[in-house]
């Protein structure tokens, strides 16, 4: 498969021929077919389609949660899979290239909304005071005035808000949203 010329700004999601199948012989399901995408900085997309089409495994495919069957995948200009993933430290790449926003919040509940959000700044290297203090910036940003509140405790919509805020927390460079 030819793979595309790099040029000075690479597009952030660059997908040739990624598909994506799950069992084998009678049972085998095409989730995805050869997709083929390039998305560029400041762009928006948004996938429709009826339930079961493919919308969820594309993205949890380009946030490297789910390993295509084949094609091709680059991120931010990083080369990420080509019939296999070309870097080990996926972790890495997805506390600090891409923010999830999920259906629902998932966020932990044995932490506060202040420490949610920390965490994921944390464990991408930020250190605890610059963390606390980014999510802090963040809820305020978001008109969270509940920022000592468990995840039990907040509505649903202000438990989303908290989500949202983790999720660009790290300044990522691919947001998506599922």
């Amino acid at each position: 498969m030819d793979k595309p010329v790099p040029s000075a700004r690479p597009p952030r999601i660059e997908l040739r021929a990624i598909a994506k199948h799950f069992g084998r012989g009678e049972t085998r399901v095409d989730a995805l077919p050869d997709v083929t995408l390039t998305v560029r900085a400041g762009e928006v997309v948004g996938l429709r389609g009826t339930s079961g089409c493919g919308k969820s495994t594309l993205l949890n495919t380009i946030g490297c949660v789910t390993e295509p069957t084949s094609g091709w995948m680059q991120l931010d200009g990083e080369p990420i899979y080509d019939g296999r993933y070309l870097r080990r430290d996926l972790r890495r790449l997805r506390l600090t290239k891409i923010g999830f926003i999920f259906q629902t919040h998932n966020l932990l509940p044995i932490l506060n909304a202040t420490e949610n959000i920390a965490e994921a700044m944390e464990l991408a290297g930020s250190g605890h005071t610059d963390a606390r203090k980014r999510a802090e910036t963040l809820l305020d940003y978001f008109d969270m005035h509940q920022m000592r509140a468990y995840p039990s405790q907040l509505s649903g919509g202000m438990a989303q808000r908290v989500a949202i805020a983790r999720a660009i927390a790290n300044d990522p460079h691919i947001l998506t949203s599922t």
